[in-house]
């Protein structure tokens, strides 16, 4: 993992994903994210 500084959501890019990002708790994502990500997050943290 990297530090806080090495986030970055100024570049410029067509295909950026993220505008903001704050540290949650691991569960969290899976219950926000969109629909047909939900499944993948899911894995990720189970």
């Amino acid at each position: 993992m990297g530090s806080d500084e090495t986030i970055s959501l100024t570049h410029n890019s067509k295909f950026q994903e993220f505008d903001a990002w704050k540290w949650v708790d691991p569960a969290l994502p899976a219950k926000q994210v969109v629909g047909f990500k939900q499944q993948v997050y899911e894995q990720v943290f189970n």
